[in-house]
């Protein structure tokens, strides 16, 4: 064999031998998966919703005033979603008033879980995916009313993910409610009968 044909055998090997390290390296990557439903958030946990729009209308009230909540739900998991609100001891949430709009429909819904940890309470909503429609999105909302002075309070919501292995009771409880705020408002109840404030921790 001349030396034309051995060099040109040596470049086509070589090109063989490349083409197929670039192969088994596409094929490794393709194999460790990404995103989408089961997809982690930043904390490692799977994520079960995001938190679009929120909103806290009239954000000052007098003790024995009502405020309105609503936070859209979007990207709902397929295993659902925990929906969770935090906010100061000063204000009570409303039995029989919150509703879950989705799909045009509005239903009642009520808490799994209402809890207080020192000066806040949690309301702890357990949804299945089904609940927010072929979209996988809707809106929660409540009503809280003012029972004693809060002064530089908030209200904050956080959307977890449902997991289907756990009961509620073991996925959010008072002495550990895995809270980390999505959105947040800052909100005040006036008293006049000299009540002591209620504090608010920081988010």
């Amino acid at each position: 064999m001349d030396r034309t044909n051995t060099a040109t055998l040596s470049r086509s090997r070589r090109a063989r031998t490349l083409s197929a390290l670039l192969a088994s390296i596409i094929l490794a990557y393709s194999g460790c998966g990404g995103g989408g439903v089961g997809a982690t958030n930043d904390d490692g946990e799977f994520s079960g919703g995001t938190v679009g729009g929120f909103e806290v209308r009239p954000t000052r009230i007098d003790s024995g005033d009502r405020m309105s909540i609503r936070a859209e739900i979007r990207d709902v998991n397929e295993s659902g979603v925990i929906v969770k609100f935090r906010y100061p001891a000063g204000l009570s949430y409303i039995r029989s008033t919150a509703r879950l709009e989705s799909a045009g429909d509005v239903v009642e819904i009520a808490p799994a879980v209402s809890a207080t940890v020192d000066t806040v309470k949690y309301l702890v909503f357990d949804f299945a995916a089904e609940s927010f429609g072929r979209d996988r999105r809707g809106r929660v909302s409540l009503q809280l009313e003012g029972i004693s002075l809060v002064r530089n309070g908030t209200v904050a919501v956080d959307a977890d993910y449902n997991d289907p292995n756990r009961r509620i009771g073991e996925e959010f409880t008072a002495e550990s409610p895995r809270f980390d705020p999505a959105r947040s408002q800052s909100i005040e109840v006036r008293d006049t009968s000299g009540a002591t404030p209620t504090p608010t921790p920081a988010t």
